[in-house]
């Protein structure tokens, strides 16, 4: 018979608790930190910074991040920073290509943008996220009609009956 979700889930906390309890409490010395969130912060990517010669492997950042909340706080902001670094090449990109004249690379600077402010959205969704609100007129509810087109005459369609209901938060 198969475990129940609540029991493999209290399984698997204790044998998180257990590794941790057996491993070594930091793998990043502190150049690594500095050097990590420094390159992130200029935008860097996560994955080329731990391709470089004496940066630790990816794995050992996130489990980092799980084992000390101080670092993963750092990492988030380092890469809302990357995300602004992105937003700012892209933008010199397409100042660069609008310079030339070049179309081609007019369409890589746009692409490269389009890629920049969609990770920005992404990254740090409350200073490039699009805020979307939906209400009725005036910011009132809003009106749902609920057309009945069920199997029947063309008359019965038409003169049936519309269920209207208001939506409120």
């Amino acid at each position: 018979m198969a475990k129940k979700p609540h029991t493999l889930r209290r399984d698997f906390d204790a044998m998180i608790a257990r590794l941790r309890e057996n491993a070594k409490p930091h793998r990043l010395n502190e150049q690594q930190r500095v050097t990590l969130l420094a390159m992130i912060s200029e935008g860097a990517t996560l994955t080329a910074v731990c391709r470089m010669d004496g940066m630790p492997a990816l794995k050992d950042i996130y489990y980092e991040c799980d084992c000390d909340p101080e670092f993963a706080q750092n990492l988030k902001n380092a890469r809302k920073l990357q995300a602004t670094s992105r937003i700012d090449r892209a933008q010199d990109m397409l100042d660069e290509a609008c310079e030339t004249n070049d179309t081609d690379r007019m369409r890589g600077a746009r692409i490269y943008t389009e890629q920049a402010i969609k990770y920005a959205e992404k990254i740090a969704p409350q200073e490039y996220g699009a805020l979307v609100k939906v209400a009725g007129a005036d910011g009132g509810a809003i009106q749902l009609t609920i057309m009945n087109y069920g199997n029947g005459s063309p008359q019965e369609k038409e003169n049936a009956p519309r269920e209207s209901q208001e939506i409120s938060e």
